[in-house]
């Protein structure tokens, strides 16, 4: 697969494939892959349950 092909999937099919791969790797090497987290910084959604925000410091370093 090229760069190409790669970029015309949707990006939800690409976390998918990327965490089949993870998931193989971590079979493979006896450890563990821990599901996908969605992470962002918005003020709006700090307030749902389930969300995950990380402080603009924080993402910028990441």
């Amino acid at each position: 697969m090229n760069l190409t092909t790669w970029n015309a999937i949707p990006l939800k099919d690409r976390f998918f494939v990327s965490y089949q791969i993870c998931k193989a790797i971590a079979k493979r090497t006896d450890s563990l892959a821990l599901p996908i987290t969605w992470v962002g910084y918005s003020e709006y959604h700090m307030g749902f349950k389930g969300t995950i925000t990380f402080s603009q410091d924080t993402l910028f370093g990441l």
